[in-house]
C-alpha cells in the first residue's frame, strides 16, 4: 500500500490549516487506471487530495472538500426517474418504457470555495506551490466516465487507460488557468507538460486522532543535555591522537553540483567566526564552481587560533564529467596538495606538478562526508550514485569513516522551514534520514540533516545546533579511525 511521503503531508497539512490524516482510497498501479475504479473507491468519501506522479519528475494534484460523485443515468427523454442502474424502465415523464440514453456522460460541476490545485515537485526537486480556485462554482467536474477532475484545468484521464512502458498515458487534458488562479504559471511550470503518469493516488483527508503526521512526540534523534556552548567548547578543544602524526583531521566533502558542500564549510566557518562568511566559493551553477582542490581551515573568534580540522573541497560530482575515481583515490591517499588544479582531460598521476609521492598521515583523508541535497534524495542521479558506490568499495577496505550530510533539510518540512529547532522532531526529516541511510548503505547515526547559511546575514543559534552536532560526530569518527590506524601499525 502506498504511503504518502512525510514532506508531502507536511506541506499539504500546512495548506489545509493544520495536521491531517491521509488514508489511501485509490491507487492506479493497484486498482487500475479507470474511471469506474476511481468512482467506486472514492465517491461519497468527503474531503480528498489527489496526487499525480509523472515521468517528468513532477508531482502535482488537487484538493476538494466536497465528495466525488457519479453523474446520473438518464433515460432517452433526458429524465432521471430511476438512478438504480436499470437498463430499461417505465419513465413516468415519458409515459413509456425507456432505455438508457446517457450513462453518466453529462458533466456536472460542484461548488467548492476551498478547493485548490498544487505542485509538490518540479523536475524531481521539491518545489511546492499552491493555486487557489478562482471560480468556485466550477471547482470540481463530476463525470462518471472521468477520473478526478479539477474544473477544466486538470482532467487526467477518461474511461480506462492501460499501463505501458511503466506508465499510464493520460488521455485527458491539463489546461490550467481557467478555473484556478495560476499566478502566471503555465502547464509546463505546473506539470512539466507531461501526461505520462507513473501513478495516481487519492487520499481521504480526516482530522488526526493519534500521533501527529508532521511532527512526532519527542525527538527522533536524542542528544541529551548537550547545548551549543558545550559543543563549541568540545570542538575548539579537539586534537587528533598525539601519536597519529596528524596535526589536524582532514574531512573530504563530496557531493553533486549544487548540493551545498562549499556552503557547508562556509556555514561551519560562520558558526565559529560569529559572523556570516563566504571563504569557499559557492552559488548556483550547472557545472562545479570548485575547480581546485582546497584545504580550508576554521578559525575561532574565541580562541583566535585555527581548529584542528581541515575541510577538503573538490570539484562537484556530475553525471557527465566531474571528478573521477582515480582523482578521488589520489586525494584520499594524500597525494594531492592544497590548491591543486584538476585537469578535466587527464587523471592525476605521479608526473603531475606538486604530486606528493610520499604522503604522511597528516596529508591523508580521515573522514569522507557525502553532501547531499535533501530535496533530491528520492530521485538521486543513478550515475552519481554508481560513482559513489564504486568509491565506497575502495574506501571500505581502508576503514575510512563515512557520513552523509543532508543539506536544505529545512526545505523538506514546512515546520522546520519556519523553526529549525524542530529539525529533530520532524517525522519528515526522520524519514529522510532513514531513506538516505539506505541509499548509501550507512546507519542512521551517520546521517546528519542540516540547514546551511544561505540567505541569513547574521548567525542563528537554531541553525548552529544541527551543524555542530554533525561536526562533533565527524571529529569523533575521524578520531576513532586514527586510533585504529595507530593500533594496526
Amino acid at each position: 500500500m502506498a504511503k504518502i511521503q512525510s514532506r508531502y503531508k507536511s506541506i499539504l497539512s500546512k495548506w489545509l490549516g493544520g495536521r491531517k490524516e491521509y488514508t489511501l482510497l485509490y491507487q492506479a498501479t493497484r486498482d487500475g487506471c479507470s474511471a469506474e475504479a476511481f468512482h467506486r473507491m472514492c465517491n461519497d468519501k468527503g474531503p480528498t487530495v489527489t496526487l499525480l506522479y509523472n515521468t517528468a519528475g513532477n508531482v502535482f494534484g488537487g484538493y476538494i472538500a466536497v465528495p466525488w460523485q457519479n453523474t446520473p443515468i438518464t433515460c432517452s427523454g433526458g429524465h432521471n426517474p430511476n438512478p438504480a442502474g436499470q437498463t430499461a424502465w417505465h419513465c413516468p415523464y415519458c409515459r413509456t418504457v425507456c432505455n438508457i440514453n446517457n450513462v453518466g456522460t453529462t458533466s456536472q460541476y460542484s461548488n467548492d470555495a476551498t478547493a485548490f490545485i498544487f505542485r509538490l515537485t518540479a523536475k524531481k526537486s521539491f518545489k511546492p506551490k499552491l493555486y487557489r480556485v478562482k471560480k468556485p462554482g466550477n471547482a470540481v467536474m463530476q463525470n462518471s466516465h472521468y477520473g478526478p477532475c479539477f474544473g477544466s484545468d486538470l482532467q487526467p484521464f477518461t474511461k480506462s487507460v492501460t499501463k505501458t512502458d511503466n506508465y499510464f498515458k493520460g488521455n485527458g487534458t491539463i489546461n490550467v488557468g481557467t478555473h484556478y488562479d495560476m499566478n502566471g504559471d503555465d502547464n509546463n511550470v505546473f506539470s512539466g507538460g507531461n501526461l505520462q503518469y507513473t501513478d495516481i493516488e487519492v487520499y481521504h483527508i480526516t482530522e488526526p486522532t493519534g500521533m501527529p503526521s508532521a511532527s512526532i512526540d519527542g525527538a527522533w534523534r536524542k542528544f541529551g543535555q548537550v547545548n551549543r556552548e558545550m559543543l563549541l567548547s568540545y570542538i575548539e578543544r579537539f586534537t587528533p591522537p598525539e601519536d597519529s602524526k596528524a596535526k589536524a583531521v582532514n574531512v573530504l566533502l563530496l557531493g553533486a553540483v549544487g548540493a551545498g558542500k562549499s556552503s557547508f564549510f562556509n556555514s561551519i566557518n560562520s558558526v565559529f567566526q560569529g559572523e556570516i562568511t563566504g571563504l569557499a566559493r559557492s552559488g548556483s551553477a550547472d557545472r562545479s564552481l570548485t575547480t581546485t582542490y582546497r584545504r580550508y581551515r576554521v578559525r575561532s573568534n574565541v580562541t583566535g587560533g585555527t581548529l584542528k580540522m581541515r575541510f577538503c573541497d573538490t570539484r562537484g560530482m556530475e553525471c557527465e564529467g566531474g571528478l573521477d575515481l582515480v582523482d578521488l583515490i589520489a586525494v584520499i591517499e594524500g597525494h594531492v596538495p592544497d590548491r591543486f588544479r584538476f585537469n578535466p582531460t587527464a587523471p592525476i598521476d605521479s608526473d603531475c606538478t606538486g604530486y606528493n609521492s610520499s604522503p604522511s598521515p597528516d596529508d591523508k583523508i580521515h573522514c569522507i562526508a557525502f553532501v547531499i541535497d535533501g530535496t533530491t534524495v528520492d530521485v538521486f542521479p543513478e550515475k552519481i550514485l554508481h560513482s559513489i558506490k564504486s568509491l565506497q568499495q575502495r574506501i571500505n577496505t581502508k576503514g575510512i569513516p563515512q557520513v552523509v550530510i543532508l543539506t536544505k533539510a529545512d526545505k523538506v518540512c514546512i515546520e522546520v522551514q519556519e523553526d529549525v529547532n524542530k529539525m529533530f522532531h520532524s517525522a519528515a526529516i526522520g524519514d529522510l534520514v532513514e531513506q538516505a541511510g539506505q541509499l548509501f548503505g550507512l546507519p542512521r547515526s551517520c546521517v546528519f540533516p542540516v540547514k546551511n547559511y544561505e540567505d541569513e546575514v547574521q548567525v542563528d543559534r537554531s541553525v548552529d545546533m544541527p551543524l555542530l552536532l554533525c561536526l562533533k560526530q565527524i571529529l569523533r569518527f575521524a578520531d576513532d579511525y586514527l586510533q585504529d590506524s595507530m593500533s594496526s601499525d
